[in-house]
């Protein structure tokens, strides 16, 4: 099981450029290994040019995503707690289910160009249960077939988006790989019902993370609030 996510964060006229550090179950015991280990990679540098960084504060997270004080210590919270980040009933609330960054979802080996709201479900299953252990892990079986039934009735628009491919640095193969994706929304007019845990705990499990709301107009869903969920492989 894994024991932390790194991930990048929005852009911040504030706090920018930064990374999110998830500590998952055991992880949370090992923080200081961590902060030690990027402690010694910004001295080494990153990248196939080994440029150095500095690293000016650590700051942790409550379940909602917003920053606490600088001596705070959240001490850690469940995935449950993990909070609905628009205004209205979680449940119904129309909402935008956004992926700015690459999404790469694949069947067959192939990519998926038109995602619809099952193969995203599919895909937050999936990356949730690498992270639950045997018990817990059981427990999310017993509700897969309920919650991929919801996925597959619940009303949602179609994939409006584009191919939108990434390019990333391999320091292990010492080469950049493409990696193929899509980067579009789906929109959800009657909320996303009983997936809203599953959603609101997506962005926690992988790389990317939330735009926040912009808004929920009853009318007009297209100026209506959005929500980014993580690339998933």
């Amino acid at each position: 099981m894994p024991s932390f996510i790194l991930r990048p964060t929005p852009p911040s006229a504030e706090d920018w450029p930064a990374l999110d550090r998830i500590l998952i179950g055991d992880g949370l015991n090992y923080d200081s290994v961590l902060v030690r280990a990027w402690d010694i990679a910004s001295g080494m540098g990153l990248g196939p040019a080994r440029r150095r960084f500095h690293i000016r504060a650590c700051r942790a997270l409550d379940p909602a995503g917003n920053l606490l004080s600088a001596t705070a210590n959240s001490g850690g919270w469940r995935l449950f707690e993990a909070v609905w980040p628009l205004p209205g009933p979680p449940d119904s609330t129309p909402c935008r289910l956004r992926f700015p960054a690459p999404l790469r979802l694949l069947r067959l080996h192939r990519l998926i160009e038109q995602p619809t709201l099952a193969d995203v479900v599919v895909a937050a299953l999936r990356r949730l249960e690498a992270f639950l252990p045997s018990p817990a892990s059981e427990a999310l079986a017993r509700i897969k077939p309920a919650l991929m039934e919801h996925a597959r009735t619940r009303p949602a628009g179609s994939w409006r988006g584009r191919r939108l491919d990434l390019v990333r640095y391999s320091g292990r193969q010492k080469t950049e790989l493409e990696m193929r994706g899509v980067s579009g929304y789906l929109d959800l007019p009657d909320g996303p019902g009983p997936l809203w845990p599953l959603l609101a705990a997506a962005p926690r499990q992988g790389r990317g993370g939330w735009d926040g709301p912009t808004g929920c107009g009853p009318s007009a869903l297209s100026a209506g609030a959005e929500m980014a969920l993580p690339a998933q492989t």
